[in-house]
């Protein structure tokens, strides 16, 4: 979970930070009132009054910083949007370059169902409040689940299983909005903590069709 420990606020009294420091120190708390906030009640039910009372900044500083509560969603989601995607790609990219794209696909899964596990605030604004939130933030979820098949796509590109399947990269998008899909049911039901345990059936699917595909060409 997103906790306020990793957000601290200014100091009291006389410091040295520089504006920038000071205006980016305030920016960051404002986008953790705003998860702890719409996690908590809901994107529709969360005022600015709200995102104040847990940022403990003023609301004329919210104003310097958002033009609303939407404005500062939508940095929140950007902020999501980028934890996200580093979880895959950056995993795809770091796994052993010898390892077979489906190891290495599986070491990226296994990190990313395990983090959203535990960062249950950031999971329940991107999964369950981003496509209530209107045209903006349903454009950011799903330029990342975009993103998501795109990597995905390239990791398999070589593997011969997977090439032997009918629409390889029709079967891409279909993984990732299961994955997706799975996701959110745990979420919705409030199993956040079971997420990690969707990794083995989907790896055991995948080696099912991989195997199937590569033993029908042989």
């Amino acid at each position: 979970m997103v906790t306020e420990d990793a957000f601290p606020a200014l100091p009291r009294g006389r410091h040295n930070l520089s504006r920038e420091q000071v205006a980016d120190v305030q920016r960051q708390r404002l986008l953790f009132g705003m998860a702890a906030a719409v996690s908590e009640k809901g994107f529709a039910k969360t005022s600015v009054a709200e995102v104040l009372s847990r940022a403990k900044v003023s609301r004329e500083t919210f104003y310097q910083h958002f033009d609303g509560k939407e404005a500062c969603f939508l940095a929140l989601l950007d902020t999501c949007s980028g934890i996200l995607s580093t979880l895959i790609e950056g995993n795809l990219v770091a796994s052993r370059s010898d390892d077979d794209p489906l190891t290495r696909f599986g070491t990226a899964l296994e990190v990313y169902l395990r983090t959203l596990s535990e960062q249950v605030q950031i999971a329940n604004v991107f999964f369950l409040e981003a496509p209530a939130a209107g045209p903006g933030a349903r454009e950011r979820r799903f330029d990342v689940q975009r993103r998501f098949t795109e990597s995905v796509a390239l990791n398999f590109r070589e593997d011969p299983g997977w090439a032997a399947v009918p629409d390889p990269e029709f079967a891409c998008q279909l993984l990732v909005a299961a994955i997706s899909s799975l996701v959110v049911g745990k979420l919705a039901v409030g199993e956040a903590k079971d997420l990690p345990g969707l990794h083995e059936p989907i790896m055991a699917l995948l080696r099912g069709i991989r195997d199937s595909r590569v033993s029908g060409e042989a």
